[in-house]
């Protein structure tokens, strides 16, 4: 009987990694924009010479596109 629960269990896994995976890329996503939101608005800063301010705005963006990355996969996971 116990055998046969385990076996099910790992027939499932696969499924259970399915469903997790829109989840998973919201952490990079998160890291990848905020680090180009620092490195564009840093370049841009000693191009304009208007340091910090294009890089808070930079890192702002960064933010507020990992967030609504995050409601987005959030609310379309939600419909399924």
């Amino acid at each position: 009987m116990e055998r046969k629960d385990e076996d099910k269990k790992r027939a499932d896994l696969p499924g259970v990694w399915r469903s997790a995976g829109p989840y998973l890329g919201i952490g990079w996503f998160f890291v990848i924009s905020i680090l180009g939101g620092l490195f564009l608005g840093k370049w841009l800063d000693k191009k304009f010479y208007t340091e910090p301010w294009l890089m808070l705005a930079g890192i702002a963006l960064g933010l507020f596109l990992g967030f609504y990355n995050l409601i987005k996969v959030v609310l379309h996971e939600g419909k399924k």
